[in-house]
Parts: C-alpha cells; structure tokens; sequence
C-alpha cells in the first residue's frame, strides 16, 4: 500500500500524537496502552509493506 519511506515517515508521526492523544484522553496506564497500540499497528504495517 505505501512506498517503504513514506510508511516509516507515516509511523513516525503517527505513534507521538496517538500517544499524546491517548494521554489526553485518559491518564491511567495510557503510556503502556498507547505504546502496544502503536507496536501492533507498526508490526501489521510492516508485515503489509511490500520488501
């Protein structure tokens, strides 16, 4: 689906503000939750990226 670069690129901006967003949303164990949420989504990302 996306081009290598723009994937990694993609996941870097997207896992700091998930992050904030879960923090803001709700304070308890939200760094933990966002930090699995953010490796499950990098690691089916990475499974559908083309090698």
């Amino acid at each position: 689906m996306f081009g290598s670069a723009k994937a990694h690129l993609f996941l870097l901006l997207f896992m700091p503000v998930s992050l904030l967003c879960h923090g803001l949303l709700s304070r308890s164990a939200t760094v933990l939750e966002g930090y699995y949420f953010s490796m499950t989504f990098y690691i089916h990302a990475s499974k559908n990226m083309p090698p």
